[in-house]
């Protein structure tokens, strides 16, 4: 995920959690568990029936056959790579100059202790670089003498974007808070480590912390930078190209287990994955991906404004 490479590791798990958390997921009584499952399946079916519908609307909306290769898809990925490290080091040259300037490390100026007080500026970095690389993608139908709308983007989708991405976010959202929390149920069972994404546990000492800066930096880069970004490379590119080589399904599965995979959070692995194979659905459904992109966005801010809600309920424990 953009931003995973600049925000520190969260604080190893509490032995005595751990054991609390496993004796809790042990009493669940099979009832919920089933409940949890016909949740996730409803709420499947909905958003399936729901993208049928929206495709329904605009049949003849089949983008154009994308030119790009493998070529193509390693050198948008490799740059993407290359960008997000050169805002790295950026923002490391720059906390650097600071260090120097004011004659103190960085970690010295952490308010609260652990969190990177240049997070903010690291977070500004990065979205700059990121946002340059998808103008970049912008280029990429152009050079290969393509339209635009090879990656989804034409006139007039935007405006019915914002409800067909409320709309599918409806039926989705309970389906994947179901799908999480059995995941990590699961990963509880097996002992496998579920720690939240490093920028996720980030946000949540911000709020701890009343760091305003930080919290509306990684607020623009999850809510605004990572889906347009994530949204172009992963669908408008990778899934066009695997669609249009080994098909459909092939192409939804394959981009979303990529997708998940980029986090490099085992405890949002499958959630994510699936979350990416949706998104695929809905771009082969809809011929938009700026319908993704705002899907994307609520279902990020979603997830945001629910560890705000969760924090201030628990008194920021």
């Amino acid at each position: 995920m953009i931003g995973a490479a600049l925000v520190q590791d969260p604080p190893s798990e509490d032995p005595a959690s751990a054991e609390n958390l496993e004796t809790l997921l042990a009493e669940l009584p099979p009832q919920l568990l089933l409940f949890g499952l016909l949740v996730a399946g409803a709420s499947l079916a909905f958003t399936l029936i729901t993208l049928r519908l929206l495709h329904r609307e605009a049949p003849e909306r089949r983008l154009p056959r994308p030119r790009w290769g493998e070529g193509e898809i390693i050198l948008a990925f490799g740059f993407w790579f290359l960008s997000q490290n050169l805002a790295v080091l950026a923002a490391n040259l720059l906390a650097a100059a600071i260090e120097l300037r004011i004659g103190l490390p960085v970690s010295a100026l952490a308010r609260p202790a652990g969190v990177d007080p240049f997070l903010a500026i690291r977070l500004l970095c990065l979205g700059v670089g990121s946002l340059t690389f998808a103008g970049g993608l912008l280029l990429l139908p152009r050079l290969l003498q393509q339209p635009l709308v090879t990656l989804g983007i034409g006139p007039g989708r935007l405006k019915e974007s914002l409800p067909h991405a409320a709309l599918i976010l409806l039926c989705l959202g309970p389906g994947l808070v179901a799908v999480s929390a059995f995941w990590n149920i699961l990963l509880a069972k097996l002992g496998l480590d579920a720690a939240p994404q490093k920028i996720v546990s980030s946000y949540g000492t911000a709020i701890e912390g009343g760091q305003l800066g930080l919290i509306l930096s990684i607020c623009a880069m999850t809510v605004v930078v990572a889906p347009i970004v994530e949204e172009l490379l992963f669908r408008s590119l990778l899934f066009r190209w695997m669609e249009s080589r080994w098909g459909t399904r092939v192409g939804v599965i394959g981009s979303g287990i990529a997708f998940g995979l980029i986090h490099l959070s085992l405890g949002a692995l499958l959630p994510i994955s699936l979350l990416g194979m949706l998104l695929a659905v809905v771009l082969a459904r809809t011929g938009n991906i700026t319908t993704c992109i705002v899907l994307h966005a609520l279902f990020n801010g979603s997830n945001l404004l629910l560890i705000a809600r969760v924090l201030q309920s628990s008194g920021g424990s």
